[in-house]
């Protein structure tokens, strides 16, 4: 029975007192209205109670999400931390590779992640974000070695092998030499059809000249293989005005390989790619 219900219950008691006997009617609703009094009091601290005891739960349930977040918070730190440790041996490894901004992509994400404790998503992020920065400072690390490999003597010789492997040119040599041919210094010089010769300054130059070098001297092998028919073509003539540093130029562009700053026509590549297959063609 709620506090009201006895409230009620002791009005209808003190109706029928009142009934029986007159003299103690007043004192019995002075009782009544005591009661009704004390009965407001604990109804007020009831709901006081229950609404203390709602804020409580509340608080409660607030308090036990705020830990869930932050326990999802911890488990991702862990990946955060090895990622950082990725990031910390790329960056030790980088040598003279400016890597300024790398590093303080992983301090921004280390300060992100010091200063989270409730979404596992800012951890979560962080952690690729540095990840990324360990996977593009070990690339650019490679590179840089790739290179500086290639700028030694034995680099410079093995990748220009391999290029010249890989674009038909297995059966020609390739030796060092001093540079000297034909009255000028150059990288590359070809000597005779299967005599390819290179200076270890070819290192130096960009990847795509040291390419170019192999596609050119290669493409002095192939015309060697019909040499006097090139020189009496009146197409050569007339085409290419007799010069065969400029047919070797079109012949290395029809394979995908153009010099830097030079131009052929579609009418010399398409004429100059026969050459490969050993044709002259008599018409341009």
């Amino acid at each position: 029975m709620s506090f009201r219900s006895v409230s009620v219950a002791l009005l209808a008691a003190a109706v029928t007192v009142t009934a029986g006997c007159a003299v103690t009617a007043g004192v019995i609703s002075s009782d009544i209205s005591a009661a009704e009094a004390r009965v407001a009091v604990l109804e007020t601290r009831l709901h006081a109670a229950e609404a203390t005891a709602a804020g409580a739960t509340s608080a409660l349930d607030d308090a036990e999400a705020k830990a869930a977040s932050m326990r999802l918070v911890l488990d991702e730190r862990p990946a955060f931390v090895d990622a950082v440790a990725k990031a910390e041996k790329a960056l030790k490894v980088a040598g003279k590779l400016d890597v300024k901004a790398d590093r303080a992509k992983v301090l921004a994400a280390q300060e992100k992640v010091r200063a989270e404790t409730l979404d596992p998503e800012v951890v979560k992020t962080a952690t690729r974000d540095v990840l990324a920065v360990a996977k593009s400072v070990n690339a650019r690390v490679a590179e840089e070695k790739k290179r500086a490999a290639a700028r030694t003597p034995a680099g410079v010789l093995a990748e220009f092998r391999a290029t010249l492997d890989a674009i038909g040119g297995e059966w020609v040599n390739v030796t060092f030499f001093d540079g000297w041919c034909g009255g000028k210094k150059v990288n590359g010089c070809n000597f005779s059809a299967t005599d390819i010769r290179i200076t270890k300054a070819l290192g130096n130059e960009r990847p795509s000249v040291r390419r170019w070098v192999a596609y050119h001297e290669l493409a002095h092998s192939y015309q060697r293989l019909v040499w006097s028919d090139i020189y009496t073509s009146p197409v050569f003539k007339s085409l290419f005005r007799s010069n065969i540093e400029l047919l070797a130029n079109c012949m290395a562009y029809s394979q995908g390989s153009p010099r830097e700053g030079h131009h052929c026509s579609d009418r010399q590549i398409r004429w100059a790619a026969n050459i490969y297959d050993g044709r002259v063609p008599k018409k341009g």
